[in-house]
């Protein structure tokens, strides 16, 4: 549960009455997690729009009960003396909440995006204006400055998609502050083209325009506007369109993964765009998490295209450019990794520790984490795939792993919704995941764990009460291990194992039962080759398969290893130390392993469906 909806339900629930009557003109109670909370708590529910409305159910139902009951008056209303004598009355709004912003600016806005302010304090008491601007910046992380500064519209048309198509959406007095910011610059366009379908309507009508060699109504290969394009093909909102080959060579480069030729030479010419996006990435990519963690899907589908590919040397060229965007990520991970930990995942999860709060943010009333162990981005987008192919539309995203990337501590870690205890293992994951969710108000008939597996499926009828539900599937993990012959090996073993593990029929069945499936791993995997493996004598026994970490009995062992060892690419954290590059701490040419800090292991897939 939010801080802020925290603070309404202490406010309309003190322990003395179980009557009340709110008056809530900024509609708080719209948001169905607020009802949620009130409806868990046993009050039945009333919401009126007229004053006649208040008048009746006050006599017919919150004057003759002794029931817990809660009028909502979604209108400015002042109760009469004869109500305030028999139940409480209380007023709220946003004015309570953030008293820093404007009401009428925030009217309107996601669960999300209030969980997000709640966490953010401005400097000073924020006027209309002042609370739409402080929003764009720091929700939708708009370049305000720069943006007054710029005339085109295309930077107008970017800063659009960024918000319109922004996962906590946009409400009416952003719509209106941008329009009136911009329509100079959107002449002739109307107020309409700030919406999803408008815009992209006309973003399709400019490609369309550049396809067929008219004049566009615009410059698509203004920066900006380029990246905010290359977003929404990624995410397959903007369809490429199909050219003929002269004019798909008259094009400009930077234009071509909007267009193909044919679906081969589709796949082709997206798997080059993808490497172009991945080499820009790595000049320009910045200490942010969120900017990371949008790598994900680009290379998950980078790898997909690859290994599906007749070219045998796709695998190594994407692995190339991988690897050295992995130099630069080391960087980030060495200057920022531990401090993501004290961050909220209520908007956005950022590590495995805080996907269960990420959850829990979340309105729906049933939610499922599915587990599978071991599975990278790329394994991800062979799921998604098939999911889409039997109409299931899954939303993508990324978190990072915990460090080392082992089953033991990053799986534990997702279950226990914080820091693992370094001490003990999986074995612990079921109790901890009860113990969060039963801290959170839940009893435990609503909360379940199980383990599945292609020999063991899964029959979600032995859950029925199920509200908060946590299943593990370790096959793929298994293949991983086994993938003596390296990506190309476990690619294959991947696709049989969708089909014969019933994986998408799962996810359809939970999705029918109403639960919304948040399906993610506790690391990823790389190819890695051997390097040596290290004496027994001067480390602990591991409780896990990976070959790219060492823990040792001290940290001073540790520190004495990498000291010996200066041609090691490593890192170290407390008595462990862990890999950086491509190698493994094994005798094997090939192997197929996880444990270390590459941005294939750490960067691990979060699905959303439903």
């Amino acid at each position: 549960m939010s801080d802020w909806v925290k603070k309404i339900t202490e406010k309309l629930m003190p322990a003395n009455t179980s009557r009340v009557l709110v008056v809530d003109p900024d509609g708080l109670f719209s948001y169905v997690i607020l009802q949620k909370a009130f409806s868990d708590a046993g009050y039945a529910i009333h919401s009126c729009k007229t004053a006649l409305d208040v008048r009746r159910v006050f006599e017919l139902e919150l004057r003759v009960t002794k029931n817990k009951a809660i009028l909502v008056v979604e209108f400015p209303y002042v109760p009469h003396p004869d109500m305030r004598g028999e139940v409480m009355v209380a007023n709220i709004g946003y004015r309570d909440l953030f008293p820093y912003f404007d009401a009428a600016a925030l009217k309107g806005l996601s669960y999300n995006a209030l969980c997000t302010l709640n966490e953010l304090k401005p400097y000073e008491t924020l006027g209309y204006d002042g609370t739409i601007r402080f929003l764009l910046e720091n929700l939708y992380h708009v370049d305000l400055q720069a943006l007054y500064a710029s005339r085109t519209k295309e930077r107008f048309l970017a800063t659009l998609v960024d918000v319109v198509f922004h996962e906590d959406g946009m409400n009416a007095a952003v719509r209106d502050y941008l329009y009136s910011e911009g329509k100079i610059r959107l002449a002739p366009l109307g107020k309409d083209i700030i919406s999803r379908e408008i815009l992209l309507s006309y973003l399709q009508d400019a490609l369309k325009a550049l396809g067929t060699g008219r004049e566009g109504s615009c410059n698509l290969a203004e920066p900006l506007l380029l990246k905010a394009l290359g977003y929404l093909v990624t995410r397959k909102l903007l369809e490429p369109m199909k050219v003929s080959k002269d004019r798909f060579d008259a094009l400009d480069p930077r234009l071509s993964s909007f267009f193909f030729i044919d679906e081969h030479e589709e796949s082709i010419q997206r798997l080059e765009s993808l490497l172009l996006q991945l080499q820009a990435t790595e000049r320009t990519i910045q200490d942010v998490p969120g900017e990371w963690l949008d790598l994900g899907p680009s290379l998950g589908e980078a790898y997909f295209l690859a290994l599906s590919s007749q070219n045998a040397e796709s695998p190594v060229v994407v692995g190339k450019a991988v690897d050295s965007l992995n130099i630069r990520f080391q960087d980030f991970v060495d200057r920022c990794y531990w401090q993501m930990f004290s961050l909220s995942g209520t908007r956005r999860p950022l590590v495995v520790t805080r996907v269960l709060e990420y959850m829990r943010a979340q309105p729906e009333r049933r939610k499922a984490l599915i587990v599978i162990d071991g599975m990278n981005t790329w394994q991800w987008h062979q799921i998604s795939k098939a999911l889409e192919a039997e109409g299931l539309l899954a939303k993508t995203g990324a978190v990072f792993s915990f460090l080392p990337s082992i089953t033991a501590w990053s799986r534990q870690a997702l279950f226990r919704g914080a820091k693992p205890d370094l001490s003990v293992g999986t074995e612990v994951e079921k109790k901890v995941f009860f113990e969060y969710w039963n801290s959170r108000g839940y009893t435990g008939n609503e909360i379940a764990y199980t383990r599945f597996g292609t020999l063991t499926p899964l029959d979600i009828s032995d859950f029925p009460n199920a509200e908060v539900f946590g299943a593990v599937c370790t096959d793929l993990d298994d293949l991983m291990h086994g993938a003596l012959m390296g990506n190309a090996q476990l690619f294959q073993d991947t696709d049989t194992w969708i089909k014969e593990s019933g994986i998408v029929r799962l996810i359809r069945e939970l999705q029918a039962k109403g639960f919304r499936c948040y399906i993610t791993s506790d690391h990823g995997n790389i190819e890695a080759y051997g390097i040596g493996a290290v004496s027994m004598s001067s480390r602990c026994l591991s409780n896990s398969r990976s070959k790219r970490h060492i823990e040792f009995t001290s940290e001073d062992m540790a520190r004495a290893y990498l000291a010996s060892h200066p041609e090691t690419k490593a890192g170290q954290r407390d008595p462990t130390i862990f890999l950086r590059d491509t190698s493994a701490f094994c005798s094997d040419s090939l192997v197929v392993t996880h444990g270390g800090s590459h941005v294939l292991e750490m960067l691990v897939p979060l699905g959303i469906v439903g």
